[in-house]
């Protein structure tokens, strides 16, 4: 395989390892909140209840506005989080199916037609 196949497989696959090991960060940081039920303004909890870090994927979950911070306290905002981080996820998987049947469907025509 020549050399620049071979470096762009591996951003290939390099892209997808951080894609999932930041969705699986997501998830871990939502099930933070949810074992506590800091669900609402009222049950915000701060960090170190939580036992989370402030970092990147903490920002970024702040940035789409699934997660609020009232003082020094946090609080996760669930059906948000099911709108920006989970949904779409489904919906493409479901794009995708649905092409594929779409595409089965144009194969299997053009068979009949040229029969």
């Amino acid at each position: 395989m020549p050399a620049s196949n071979t470096s762009a497989s591996e951003s290939k696959h390099t892209a997808q390892r951080v894609a999932t090991a930041l969705l699986a960060e997501r998830r871990r940081i939502a099930m933070a909140f949810r074992a506590i039920d800091a669900t609402t303004t009222e049950r915000a909890a701060e960090l170190k209840t939580l036992q989370l870090r402030h970092d990147a994927p903490f920002d970024d979950l702040i940035r789409l506005g699934v997660i609020h911070q009232r003082e020094r306290r946090f609080w996760f905002d669930e059906s948000r989080y099911e709108r920006t981080i989970e949904r779409p996820r489904f919906r493409s998987i479901g794009m995708v199916v649905i092409l594929l049947i779409f595409a089965l469907f144009v194969w299997a025509f053009v068979g009949v037609m040229n029969a």
